[in-house]
């Protein structure tokens, strides 16, 4: 049947018939009625091609990217792809779009691939109407403006296209080219969540945990929540781990939570290394291990999370699953300092005070103390008793001392 159904198109094709020769590179190309032959497809994809057949022009761009029946060769796919979209096929328009906006193997160019996107928009491809959606937002080849990126993202929200679901939503959500409305992003969110899009259930969960645009509810925070991260979301995972340590919307359950940080960990989620190092620390839902719980401190730390720095230090002031080391110390404190933690700011203090892994300097000790203690650290404030109280790196001035000891004592702290 099938070679008796090539003979019919095989006759017209050879004497030019543009539709006998799309017929027969297709009959080629799907080798469901004769046998496989991507060499033939291409010949006649090629006669119908140049008698300006859009389909068989997109057919053979399609050839020549992916190296079917032709040498691959990227320059004539877009050149083919280029004839086929200029005649309105949709197919070749997307294609040409996703050419020249990734530039992977063309020279990339956002303002032709903002042209392309939104032809096929204007065809009514849900897909080309998020892409130029996110042009506008973005200001990619285009200027940008987030009016039109609303009303691009929602033509292709009311097609159920997820992504521009989400993306709707979070123009919702800050007020940007629309009034902000966080009860309309939710429902956004909650659309594109339910087709799975893993931001979206982020960000959906997100909002029930903090009752940011709907009624709290941390057990539907928790469905959502467990929905991205089991899709591997990072943060999902690392607040997943935070909902079973603390006992939010779900029985809380340390193994449970130790089980999410190190997924979120192993993703390189600052906080979740800085959590799962805390839980080794103090063997909550794992055994308890500081040398396991250094390792994953101080790749928190090396990302810049102040806590982590904080608590690196003490582990190398304390020599907890490392190596005493001084200078270690102080400069972990530091940096945590520099980002404007109070319990940093007193340990790098004290440091300097006693000259420990540093070299002494009161002075500069102090300025330290003082801005611990403006946080309302109560150490911090007793030892700025001291040093006034007995000349410290400053003159002795008693009814200062007298100050910093009532502001320490008055959080019950035990040496002022």
């Amino acid at each position: 049947m099938g070679l008796a159904n090539m003979l019919l198109v095989q006759l017209p094709a050879k004497l030019g018939d543009a539709k006998a020769q799309v017929k027969l590179a297709d009959m080629y190309y799907d080798g469901k009625e004769i046998d496989q032959d991507f060499n033939e497809a291409a010949k006649w994809f090629l006669k119908a091609a140049e008698q300006d057949v859009t389909y068989a022009q997109y057919s053979l761009g399609y050839m020549f990217e992916k190296g079917q029946g032709v040498n691959r060769n990227i320059e004539k796919a877009s050149e083919w792809y280029s004839k086929a979209a200029e005649q309105g096929n949709v197919s070749a328009q997307l294609k040409l779009a996703d050419m020249y906006y990734y530039g992977k193997e063309i020279k990339q160019d956002y303002k032709e691939a903002a042209r392309w996107y939104s032809k096929a928009a204007e065809q009514g491809k849900a897909y080309a109407q998020y892409s130029i959606g996110y042009m506008y937002k973005n200001g990619q080849g285009v200027n940008k403006d987030h009016m039109k990126a609303v009303e691009w993202f929602r033509k292709a929200a009311e097609q159920n296209y997820a992504s521009a679901q989400y993306r709707l939503g979070i123009m919702y959500y800050h007020g940007y080219g629309i009034n902000k409305d966080k009860k309309e992003a939710s429902n956004w969110y909650s659309k594109a969540a339910e087709l799975g899009e893993v931001d979206a259930q982020f960000d959906l969960g997100k909002m029930y945990y903090n009752g940011d645009g709907v009624d709290e509810n941390n057990e539907e925070a928790a469905i959502w929540i467990s929905k991205a991260a089991e899709h591997g979301h990072a943060k999902a995972q690392n607040l997943l781990g935070d909902m079973y340590y603390s006992g939010y919307g779900v029985d809380d359950d340390y193994e449970e939570a130790a089980k999410w940080y190190r997924k979120s960990a192993e993703q390189s989620n600052a906080y979740a290394q800085f959590s799962l190092g805390r839980m080794y620390f103090f063997g909550e839902g794992v055994a308890e291990d500081n040398e396991e719980a250094a390792i994953w401190i101080c790749k928190s730390a090396e990302q810049g999370n102040a806590k982590a720095q904080n608590m690196l230090g003490d582990m190398y002031f304390n020599a907890y699953g490392v190596v005493e080391n001084y200078e270690e110390a102080a400069k972990w404190y530091r940096k945590a300092a520099e980002q404007g933690r109070a319990d940093a700011q007193f340990d790098i203090g004290r440091m300097l005070f006693n000259g420990l892994g540093v070299e002494e300097d009161r002075k500069d000790a102090l300025e330290w103390f003082h801005k611990a203690a403006e946080q309302g650290n109560a150490k911090a404030e007793n030892k700025l008793g001291d040093a006034y109280y007995y000349g410290y790196g400053v003159g002795k001035n008693k009814e200062q001392a007298a100050n910093w000891y009532r502001k320490s004592a008055e959080q019950n702290f035990g040496y002022s």
